[in-house]
């Protein structure tokens, strides 16, 4: 926050944090993406990824569509390497909604993980809901017409 504060005093219009993953491991890189003043007279902040919340940042996914839309620079990222968070995020959420449903199960004991806040309850109750309307590969509609 500090360091958008004087970037923006120093004329730049954009200045966000980036969270980004290598292929290899765990280990978050931080990247800083600026868009000088002159380019992005009206540009607002891209939306922030679920899955780097905790590092109050965005994602390269979400970086790179944010900035087609908005016409500024674009992020550049690899195709396999955009598969690959495209991966992680459904993994992530995937996750989040099997954390929800373990908390609510009576009785129910988490090994490593922490109880869910409110705020990620509700989040996970959405993914639940988007899951439950995915298409199905074997030709039904949503995976609710695939349980008919």
């Amino acid at each position: 926050e500090k360091f958008s504060k004087v970037a923006r005093q120093d004329g730049w219009a954009v200045c966000d944090l980036v969270v980004d993953q290598s292929h290899a491991g765990p280990a978050e890189r931080d990247f800083i993406y600026l868009v000088d003043g002159k380019k992005a007279e009206s540009a607002c902040h891209p939306p922030r990824c679920a899955l780097y919340r905790h590092a109050g940042a965005t994602c390269a996914l979400a970086m790179e569509s944010w900035t087609r839309s908005s016409g500024l620079p674009p992020v550049m990222l690899d195709g396999s390497h955009r598969a690959w968070l495209g991966r992680e995020h459904d993994r992530w959420a995937r996750r989040m909604v099997r954390l929800h449903r373990r908390c609510g199960t009576d009785g129910a004991t988490l090994d490593h993980a922490s109880p869910l806040g409110r705020e990620a309850e509700l989040e996970a109750e959405r993914l639940r809901l988007a899951f439950e309307k995915e298409p199905e590969p074997d030709g039904a509609e949503t995976k609710e017409e695939a349980k008919q």
